[in-house]
């Protein structure tokens, strides 16, 4: 039986890993890993953990309007 993270808790680990990494309690590539495990390219996942905030293109294919 597969498992689906709902797009709620997907924006919501990536908020907690992007959190944790500026606070210093984890590190980068663990912050990628997170991301990779969800489903996210490694890319994506690199991108993201580079800039600290998920890029508009990443946003829409989790399904999130842009405002």
């Amino acid at each position: 039986m597969s498992k689906s993270i709902s797009r709620t808790s997907t924006i919501e680990v990536i908020k907690d890993a992007l959190t944790l990494y500026e606070c210093n309690r984890i590190s980068r590539w663990q912050v990628i890993n997170r991301l990779i495990h969800l489903g996210l390219s490694p890319d994506d996942a690199n991108t993201i953990a580079d800039h600290g905030s998920v890029p508009p293109r990443i946003l829409s294919g989790l399904g999130v309007l842009r405002r």
